[in-house]
């Protein structure tokens, strides 16, 4: 029997995110005690007593759901779009709903949160039937707002804020680590790694190159990502025309030096009473991002530099 799993994702830094989810059986009943974890790692958790669960998960990452008696299901932690799943895997490869916004096919992360006037969503053979294969594992439609008959009404929704790293691991310097691994060797009856030559160089900082004490991990995740969104809607009409104007902007800095992801959305919806026999309605969207990363990946780097964050500086620090 398969499992079921639904995620919304909230981020929570750059680099990692916090990934909110229910599991389901076939029922749409929740599934108590499954176990949810990162594939590859110990970080995982375990379904409350409503199938719900919350994981702190680097972007890209595997989630392994499980359970007794049931196959398991795997989800992968998106980047810029959340990943909805709303029934098990495919067989097209690509386990993510359909996304439907106005009629149009589309992404979640074209639509501002707050242009949205409902959601709803098509599984089963009632979303293949009207959408065909590539709605094989479901369709989320979503109805975007229109403009009413009356006054003119402008509202503007605003945030600014800034971000940082939290919960940053602590690694010893250099020095103090090579004692205790020479420490370790010896408990094992070895001869230790490192000889005093070596200790006194991790200690006096006399030759970086061969003996460095530096935090890699602080370096990579040096800046505070400041960001900011901006949303502006108009909305009003009269007998025959009624309109809904939104402009949204977001912009966000990483904490990774020159890592920015920018987004800009802009929609019309416009309904015109020709006659008593006909009505025109447009509905028009305008979508633009762009995002900065390092060509390696951010998942990499933070990979890279947690082997080698071991080498963590306590006073002055040498690159």
């Amino acid at each position: 029997m398969p499992l079921w799993a639904s995620q919304s994702t909230a981020i929570v830094q750059q680099h990692v995110k916090q990934i909110t989810g229910i599991v389901n059986d076939t029922s749409g009943a929740p599934v108590i005690g499954a176990n949810v974890v990162e594939v590859g790692s110990t970080n995982g958790t375990i379904t409350d007593v409503d199938g719900k669960f919350t994981l702190n998960v680097s972007v890209g990452a595997k989630l392994k759901v499980s359970y007794i008696g049931y196959n398991d299901q795997q989800i992968t932690v998106g980047n810029s779009n959340s990943l909805l799943r709303v029934r098990g895997l495919g067989t097209m490869g690509d386990a993510s709903a359909m996304v439907v916004v106005d009629g149009v096919e589309s992404t979640m992360s074209s639509v501002d949160p707050n242009d949205i006037e409902n959601i709803s969503i098509l599984k089963d053979a009632a979303a293949s039937a009207i959408y065909g294969v590539r709605a094989a594992n479901g369709v989320i439609l979503i109805t975007t707002k229109k403009g009413t008959k009356g006054r003119t009404i402008v509202s503007y929704d605003g945030y600014v804020g800034w971000q940082s790293a939290s919960r940053m691991p602590k690694f010893l310097d250099s020095y103090n680590y090579a004692v205790l691994m020479n420490e370790a060797y010896t408990n094992d009856g070895l001869k230790g790694p490192y000889d005093e030559t070596a200790l006194q160089k991790f200690k006096d900082g006399s030759d970086p190159d061969f003996y460095p004490n530096s935090d890699w991990l602080g370096t990579l995740l040096s800046e505070n990502g400041l960001f900011n969104n901006h949303h502006l809607s108009i909305k009003g009409g009269g007998d025959k025309v009624t309109y809904s104007l939104a402009f949204n902007y977001h912009d966000k800095d990483g904490l990774i030096v020159n890592t920015n992801y920018n987004k800009f959305n802009v929609r019309a919806n416009i309904d015109a009473q020709i006659n008593s026999r006909l009505k025109l309605t447009t509905n028009m969207a305008v979508y633009r991002s762009n995002m900065t990363a390092p060509a390696a990946g951010i998942s990499n780097l933070m990979h890279y530099d947690i082997l080698s964050g071991r080498f963590r500086h306590t006073g002055k620090e040498n690159h």
